[in-house]
């Protein structure tokens, strides 16, 4: 792709790339985890489909919220990310403070939720009802 050398990060997800002045690149892959494990084989065209599910929600939260989307369709994103292979799964954003905060939205008894709930019988300090066994609603 040629953006090797403005390579900054690589997460479970996304790649991120310096393009300077430009901004940052994001680059959604199509790589998959569970419970932060990257597994061997990705799913084809899931970067393209968190790009779309992003672009949505920032679109949607526009008008309450400013976000850090400068553009993401090739009219809107630098040469170094004219590649036809980051088409819809690139996103140029304005560098900002990071603000380290992760949400994980489920609607059922999963995960490190599961595991706090086994010891406290709560979820951040929520109480939940007694009795709930993993994947409840």
């Amino acid at each position: 792709m040629g953006l090797e050398k403005y390579l900054i990060g690589s997460g479970k997800v996304r790649e991120l790339y310096d393009l300077g002045s430009d901004g940052l690149l994001l680059v959604a892959s199509d790589r998959i985890s569970a419970f932060d494990v990257i597994m061997p084989n990705p799913i084809p065209q899931k970067g393209r489909v968190l790009t779309g599910m992003t672009l949505f929600w920032l679109e949607q939260t526009q008008a309450i919220v400013p976000n850090h989307l400068r553009g993401a369709w090739p009219g809107e994103l630098p040469d170094e990310a004219s590649d036809p292979e980051l088409r819809g799964r690139a996103m140029l954003c304005e560098r900002l403070e990071m603000l380290p905060i992760e949400c994980v939205v489920r609607g059922y008894l999963a995960g490190s939720g599961f595991k706090e709930y086994q010891e406290h019988g709560s979820i951040c300090g929520i109480p939940l009802p007694a009795g709930l066994k993993l994947g409840d609603k």
